[in-house]
């Protein structure tokens, strides 16, 4: 069975072969017989303006348009609706004193200075709050001073069970 297929599609190749070859050459005869243009070849031949993506060269600009994008009509003709006729018309300037709020006091500043973010509990930067994080916090308990504000969780002044317990609230492994 598999010898028959084999034997049929290899005979098929060939005709198919001479009839895409015959019918490209009976084109390529017919077009230089009668000097007449084929659209659609990407060839620009005859009254062609343009064929496909071959725009002879030319652009919006080159047509008298100020801007865009040209293409190719399926007639191969020129499709100018892409182009722009004129630049976009620029806003007028701003009239003096219109729009403008005069500055009458400088800018406020806050009364009281922003309050440090309070500590998370994770003292190691793993991203985890865990039995490392306990140990250190374990190592300043009962301790107070400037040196523990980064490990005092309730900013009370002293490491105490009050941050034992904030620490195991915020427990993640």
């Amino acid at each position: 069975m598999r010898n028959i297929c084999a034997l049929i599609i290899l005979l098929t190749l060939p005709i198919l072969l001479f009839a895409f070859i015959y019918v490209s050459a009976q084109e390529a005869s017919q077009e230089a017989s009668t000097g007449e243009a084929v659209c659609g070849d990407g060839i620009i031949s005859g009254n062609e303006q343009c064929d496909g993506t071959n725009l002879d060269g030319q652009t919006c600009q080159s047509l008298g348009y100020y801007g865009g994008t040209l293409s190719c009509k399926a007639d191969c003709t020129f499709n100018t609706s892409g182009c722009t006729t004129a630049p976009p018309p620029t806003p007028p300037p701003p009239r003096p004193g219109v729009g403008i709020i005069p500055r009458i006091f400088p800018p406020l500043e806050p009364l009281f200075p922003p309050k440090p973010p309070l500590p998370t509990g994770d003292f190691n930067g793993d991203g985890l709050i865990n039995f490392r994080d306990l140990s250190i916090l374990l190592y300043w308990f009962g301790k107070t001073g400037p040196e523990i504000i980064p490990y005092d969780l309730n900013q009370d002044g002293k490491i105490n069970y009050v941050d034992v317990s904030i620490l195991l609230y915020r427990w993640k492994e």
